[in-house]
C-alpha cells in the first residue's frame, strides 16, 4: 500500500478535533467510578488527518499492549476521523497507572506515537511530572514535544513520515508468517477501496455517498478488527486437505469475525460481503503456498473456486422455506443474481479480469483504483442497487458508469447516485479483492 494511502484519509477540521476533545469529558465522567482510574488511548500524529491506516495500526498496537497490561479489554472504543479513542477502568492507584503507561509510551516499538492520559477517581489528571518523570520528547529532534508542538518547529509532512516508516518498521516484524501477511494485504485492500475517491454512491475520502448509517471512520474502524480474522482464516483454512473441509471451517470464524465488525462500527455492515470473499481468499492463498505453487492471482482464484464447488446449489436451494434471508438471497429469488457467493463458486472472474487489468503500471493509483471501479460498475448488476432500486436502476447504473470518460464524470456520476440512494457496495467489495490480488506480487 503506497504511503499516500496509508498516511491519508478524510481531514479533520480543527474546529472538530476541538469539539471531539471536550466530548471526551463526559465519557470520562461516565465511566470514572469511586474505586476506579482510567486510562484514555489516542494516537499523537500531527496534521489535519487524524484517522489513516497508519494510525488505526497504533491505536490497535496500543489497544493489544494495554490490553496485556491491565488484564481487561477497553470499556469503550470510539472510532471518528478526529481519531480513535480507547478508555480503559482499572482499579489500580493513578499514580501506578500513569507509571505503567509512561512505560508502554516510551517502551513500546510504536509508544511514541500513543498517547495514554490517566484520569484519578475524582477525574483529576494525573501527569507524568507528579511522578517525577520526564516530559515527552519530540519524533524528530527529541527536545520537549510540546516546545516544538508550539513553536511548529517541524514540518508536519516530516513528522508524518517518520511516523509512518516507524510503523512500517513495526508492521514488517510483525508479518514474520505467510498468514500474518496475507492478512495484512487483506486489511490493506479494505482500505484502498474507501480511501479510492470518488466513488459513485459509496463511502470515501469525499462524502458518504447514498450512506446516511456509515462513514470513513467505520471502515477504518471495520478493515482494523477484521485483521487478525483473516489471519486465522489463512491458518485454519490450510489445514483440512478437503477444500470443502477447509472452506466449511472458515464459516465459523466468519461468523466472529462478523460480531467483531458490528461491534467496532455499532452495528453497521460495512464489509459482511468483502469479508466473505477475502476470508476465502486469503485461505485459498495459503493453501496454495502449501503445496508450493507460485502465488498468483489466477491460482488463488482456482483454489477459491473448487473451495467452494457447489456453493449456490447448496445455499440457494428452498429458499421460499427459510424464515429469514440475505438481501443476496433475496436478490437471488428476485433476479436470479448470485452475488457473491456465484463470484467466489466462478473464481472472483470480474475482479481478476475486468478490475485488476486497471491496476499497476503507471499513472496514479487513485485514478486506477477508479477506473477499476467505474468498469466493475458497468458489468454487474449490483445486488445492492438490485435491493434499493430494482432491475430498472441496476441497468441504469451500469449504462451511466460505462459511460464515465473523465473525473467530472465520476464526481457527477457520485452526486447522482447519492441523490438516488443507489450505492454499488458489491462493485466495491471486488475492488478490494482486485487490490488484494494486485498485491499478492508483495509476498516472496
Amino acid at each position: 500500500m503506497q504511503y499516500e494511502i496509508r498516511t491519508g484519509g478524510r481531514e479533520a477540521s480543527l474546529a472538530q478535533v476541538l469539539a471531539a476533545r471536550d466530548a471526551r469529558a463526559p465519557r470520562r465522567a461516565a465511566l470514572l467510578g469511586e474505586n476506579a482510574s482510567l486510562a484514555v488511548l489516542t494516537v499523537n500524529i500531527p496534521g489535519p488527518v487524524k484517522l489513516s491506516p497508519m494510525t488505526c495500526a497504533v491505536f490497535s498496537a496500543g489497544i493489544s499492549a494495554l490490553r496485556a497490561a491491565l488484564g481487561a479489554p477497553p470499556r469503550k472504543t470510539l472510532w471518528r476521523v478526529t481519531g480513535a479513542e480507547a478508555y480503559f477502568v482499572s482499579p489500580l492507584p493513578p499514580d501506578r497507572l500513569k507509571r505503567l503507561t509512561s512505560e508502554l509510551e516510551e517502551e513500546h516499538p510504536l509508544g511514541r506515537l500513543m498517547d495514554v492520559d490517566v484520569f484519578a477517581p475524582n477525574g483529576a489528571p494525573y501527569s507524568r511530572e507528579a511522578l517525577g518523570l520526564p516530559r515527552r520528547r519530540c519524533l524528530l529532534c527529541g527536545e520537549d514535544a510540546a516546545a516544538c508542538g508550539r513553536a511548529r518547529a517541524h514540518p508536519v509532512a516530516e513528522l508524518v513520515a517518520w511516523a509512518d516508516e516507524c510503523v512500517e518498521r513495526y508492521e514488517r516484524a510483525r508479518c514474520a508468517t505467510l498468514p500474518e501477511q496475507l492478512g495484512r494485504l487483506a486489511q490493506d485492500a479494505l482500505c484502498e477501496e474507501v480511501w479510492a475517491t470518488p466513488k459513485p454512491g459509496l463511502v470515501d475520502r469525499r462524502n458518504n455517498g447514498a450512506h446516511t448509517d456509515m462513514d470513513y471512520a467505520d471502515f477504518l474502524a471495520s478493515a482494523t478488527v477484521l485483521r487478525p480474522w483473516f489471519v486465522r482464516c489463512a491458518q485454519e483454512g490450510v489445514q483440512p486437505p478437503s477444500p470443502s473441509a477447509a472452506f466449511a471451517a472458515l464459516r465459523p470464524l466468519g461468523l466472529e469475525a462478523e460480531r467483531d465488525m458490528y461491534a467496532a462500527t455499532n452495528g453497521i455492515n460495512t464489509h459482511k460481503g468483502a469479508l466473505f470473499s477475502l476470508g476465502l481468499l486469503c485461505a485459498a492463498a495459503a493453501r496454495v503456498a502449501a503445496r508450493g505453487e507460485r502465488l498468483s492471482p489466477p491460482t488463488v482464484c482456482e483454489e477459491a473456486k473448487v473451495m467452494t464447488q457447489g456453493l449456490c446449489a447448496r445455499e440457494y436451494t428452498a429458499l421460499d422455506a427459510r424464515p429469514a434471508l440475505t438481501r443476496g438471497e433475496r436478490m437471488f429469488l428476485a433476479h436470479g443474481v448470485r452475488g457473491v457467493r456465484g463470484q467466489a463458486e466462478a473464481g472472483f472472474p470480474d475482479a481478476l479480469h475486468t478490475a485488476l487489468p486497471c491496476l499497476g503500471g503507471a499513472g496514479e493509483r487513485n485514478e486506477q483504483l477508479v477506473t477499476a471501479l467505474l468498469r466493475l460498475m458497468a458489468t454487474l448488476h449490483d445486488t445492492n442497487v438490485l435491493g434499493r432500486g430494482g432491475a430498472d436502476a441496476a441497468q441504469s447504473v451500469c449504462a451511466r458508469a460505462d459511460a464515465c470518460r473523465t473525473p467530472e464524470d465520476a464526481l457527477a456520476l457520485d452526486d447522482a447516485l447519492t441523490r438516488e440512494g443507489l450505492s454499488p457496495g458489491g462493485c466495491a467489495d471486488l475492488l478490494a479483492v482486485s487490490v488484494f490480488f494486485d498485491s499478492l506480487k508483495t509476498i516472496i
